[in-house]
């Protein structure tokens, strides 16, 4: 058959079959073989020869399916071990935050209000007393 290549018409005999086998599965390539399992299947059967093959998201979309279910699986075990990490690190913050109050060197928060309520409280009951006497 004929071919129009850029240097111009070519004719080309059917009897080299490296050569024809290599335009056909280029054709087929071009003319979309890998997006059903007919094509991809013809394919593979006439294009082995020549090391022509479907791109692999292209082979089977359960294998396009298959390895981004993997990535997926990877970032997410990224995010439960930086989960792991933050609950460990924050029970070490609370156990150090336990040690520093125990220790003295921070104050409870709302300690402060707490004494400023109990004096409130005495103040008033013996206001109360006093008045009632």
């Amino acid at each position: 058959f004929e071919l129009f290549l850029p240097s111009g018409m070519v004719k080309i005999s059917c009897d080299d079959k490296i050569l024809y086998d290599t335009l056909i599965c280029n054709k087929m390539l071009t003319e979309g073989a890998c997006e059903c399992s007919y094509g991809r299947r013809q394919l593979a059967g006439i294009c082995n020869d020549v090391n022509i093959t479907c791109p692999p998201e292209l082979q089977t979309k359960d294998l396009a399916i298959i390895e981004k279910i993997q990535s997926l699986q990877t970032e997410s075990s990224k995010c439960a071990n930086v989960q792991q990490k933050e609950k460990e690190l924050f029970g070490i913050a609370s156990t150090l935050k336990n040690m520093m109050k125990e220790r003295g060197l921070i104050k409870e928060e709302g300690s402060s209000y707490l004494w400023i309520i109990f004096f409130i409280l005495i103040v008033g009951v013996v206001i109360f007393f006093v008045n009632k006497k």
